[in-house]
């Protein structure tokens, strides 16, 4: 009897449980002590130990989705240059295989060097080559709409015609900036009333609710005054107040806050 290594190893293991379970020890019992599964044990306990050994290392075995029904047609697909995947759909459609392209691979794999078979992977020589421009970050494409940095043309081309919605923002963005630029108040009432009905839900927000305070944007956008000297001072005060709360009394924090 010519075994590989390992299938003398499996034939050992059906000996062995075999002789555990002639001792008088159960199926469960077996499984624990040698440490395989219950439906092993009881697959090892019936049949012939040869053939049992035999069932995961001969590839050439008798089984029910086996290639050695097929070999003939097998051998025409490879000399006519048929990847595996091919051969393994023609053998679906054409004699109803069932076996799953993984199994048949192997067998395949495993009998090449005996018929003389040239597998091959799949040929891809006839597909156009399909270059992906590199992933482009939010921080950069948020930088290329607010402050107008640059990306490689191939790049934009890529990432503007897969998401439209990209081309009304880049507008927004760009009509927003020239509002404040040009000080106009014709075109603020201009963006309010476009990008109110846009679609897109976050600019339709956006739009409608400068219409709650319309005549303070109006102001801000009409007027070179700001508040922003007024929103820092309150900014220092507090975290002053923050740092210092707890720590002293309301004198120490009334000097603390006039420095």
């Amino acid at each position: 009897m010519n075994l590989s290594e390992t299938e003398n190893n499996r034939l050992q293991k059906i000996m062995l449980v075999r002789s555990y379970v002639s001792a008088g020890n159960s199926v469960r019992k077996t499984a624990r002590d040698l440490k395989v599964g219950r439906a092993t044990v009881a697959k090892y306990l019936n049949g012939n130990p040869e053939e049992l050994c035999r069932w995961h290392g001969d590839c050439n075995r008798k089984c029910e989705y086996g290639i050695e029904p097929f070999l003939g047609f097998i051998t025409e697909c490879v000399n006519d240059g048929k990847s595996p995947s091919e051969t393994h759909r023609e053998l679906q459609r054409k004699f109803g295989y069932g076996g799953s392209f993984h199994a048949f691979y192997n067998h395949l794999r495993r009998n090449a060097e005996q018929y003389g078979w040239v597998i091959r992977s799949k040929c891809r020589s006839n597909r156009a080559e399909v270059k992906h421009p590199k992933m482009v970050s939010r921080s950069a494409l948020f930088h290329h709409l607010w402050n107008r940095q640059e990306l490689p043309p191939e790049w934009k081309a890529h990432i503007f015609g897969r998401y439209s919605v990209l081309h009304i923002l880049d507008r927004c963005v760009r009509e927003f900036r020239d509002m404040f630029q040009h000080q106009c108040v014709c075109r603020l009432h201009c963006f309010i009333e476009r990008y109110s009905v846009c679609g897109i839900a976050p600019l339709e927000s956006f739009a409608k609710g400068l219409l709650n305070d319309i005549d303070a944007v109006e102001y801000a956008v009409s007027s070179d005054w700001s508040n922003g000297f007024v929103e820092g001072t309150n900014n220092r005060l507090k975290t002053v107040k923050r740092m210092m709360y707890g720590r002293c009394g309301r004198q120490l924090l009334e000097a603390k806050m006039l420095l």
